[in-house]
Formats: structure tokens, sequence, C-alpha cells
């Protein structure tokens, strides 16, 4: 029997250094985030392995509400973002644009060229693709040496919205590659650090993660799929946990 699990408690995404023009120009951010059709990589370049992101937290996750949907492909707004952003569209005095990726993965590397052709093609922006061993991408992402950064996964530590939206966004985290300050943000971050009602807790990580997608420092990309696994018939209980570990006290064998 083949075993597929849920969407893991893991989201890839593109980075971008908010102190680098022009990544520093949230409207110029945000088109670039519109534009990238994930639905077309989780269907046709990644072949159903993956669930499109159009938000931050992984379906399942606590404060993952089905009743927001996250900040969906619209080409026509990314357009519209892009003229507001003062570069307009077609402009072809734009400082010299770099994505770097880390390793040599086929796939990955069919998914961001499929991302820099659309904003070539649709947008008229043109960004190179460099890739670096995975140490040097270390190095460079820790030190916010590099403009953008793709190929990077967050995965969950631990089942909570802090671990994600905290970590990767308050502006004194280390994790915080993009080097993004929201002083509003930092607030509702910390108030929900201390909320003794989990309600109100989960209310604010869901203000703060639509708080970080409106000012785009990252575009989330897709959630991966965990499995398949093929499993004997008579191994029963056996599942795929969204996290990347086993857990085996549920599985017996069937004699």
């Amino acid at each position: 029997e083949m075993i597929v699990g849920e969407p893991a408690f893991q989201v890839a995404y593109i980075g971008f250094n908010v102190l680098a023009s022009p990544f520093d120009n949230s409207h110029f951010r945000r088109a670039l985030f519109y534009s990238v059709n994930k639905g077309y990589i989780e269907t046709e370049i990644q072949q159903g392995t993956v669930v499109a992101a159009h938000r931050i937290l992984p379906p399942g996750f606590p404060a993952h509400s089905e009743d927001v949907s996250g900040l969906q492909y619209d080409l026509g707004l990314a357009k519209e973002l892009l003229k507001r952003s003062g570069y307009g569209e077609g402009r072809k005095d734009f400082p010299p644009m770099v994505m770097t990726l880390p390793g040599t993965n086929g796939i990955l590397q069919e998914s961001f060229r499929f991302i820099t052709d659309t904003w070539k093609q649709d947008l008229g922006i043109t960004i190179k693709v460099r890739q670096t061993e995975w140490q040097v991408y270390l190095d460079d992402l820790n030190g916010r040496s590099l403009q953008m950064f793709g190929g990077l996964s967050w995965n969950a530590d631990y089942v909570d919205p802090h671990n994600f939206l905290d970590t990767l966004f308050h502006s004194e985290s280390a994790m915080n590659h993009s080097a993004y300050q929201n002083t509003d943000l930092d607030l509702m971050l910390e108030k929900a650090r201390v909320e003794q009602a989990p309600a109100l807790r989960l209310d604010l990580y869901k203000q703060a993660e639509m708080t970080i997608l409106e000012d785009a420092p990252i575009i989330p990309l897709w959630f991966p799929l965990e499995g398949g696994f093929l499993v004997k018939p008579r191994i029963r209980g056996y599942f795929v946990p969204p996290m990347p570990m086993q857990i085996l006290r549920h599985i017996w064998i069937q004699q």
C-alpha cells in the first residue's frame, strides 16, 4: 500500500533582503509576489508533490485559518503594484538583481527558472540565478549579503505559530535573513508570546501573518507533501506525520 501524508509543517519560499534596492520597496516586492503562479508550479512542475502556498502557515497548523485564503496569483495587481513602485513595467534601468540558490537540484532549478521567466515575460524584470555550494550559501545568508535567496525551506521545530512567525520575522531574530523590520509586527509577536487566552493568542498570530504577507519580505511558494511510503498490508496504523520524524507507537502488525 502506498501512503502519502498531508502537507508538511514546512514552507519553501523566496526571501528578499529588504535593505537592498529595489527590494527595499514594498510595492516592488509585492509585484513579484502576486506574479508567481504557484498553482502551475504545483501541478505542472512539481507534479502534485507539493501544495501551493499562498500564505506562511501550513494547512493543519495552529492559527492557519481556512477563512483566510492568503494572497493569490493576480498578474493585473502585480502590474499595478509595479507601477506604484516607481519602477514601471518594462523599465530598463533596474539595478542588477541576483537570486541565489543552494546546490544543483534539477526540479528546484526548473521551478525557479519558471519564476524568473515569468518575471521577465510578464513584468519586464530580469533577475539572474546564481547557485552556490550549501556552506557558502549559509554563510552569505547568515551574513545578510544576498539580494534574494531561494531554495530554502523552514521546517517547524514545534507545533506553534511562534516557530514560524516570530522566529523568521521578528526584527531581533537571528533567523530573520531578510533584515525585515516592522514595529507593529514586533509588538504583535511580543504580545502573543505572553498571551494566556488561546483564542486571543491565535488571533494575534493571524494578524501577524497577514501583516507579513502584505509587506512581502518573502514569497511563500509551496508546502511539500510527505510521502509516499510503501507499507506492507499487515502493517497497521502507519501514518505520515507532518513533521520530519517517525511516530511508531500507533503501529501494530496484523497476524
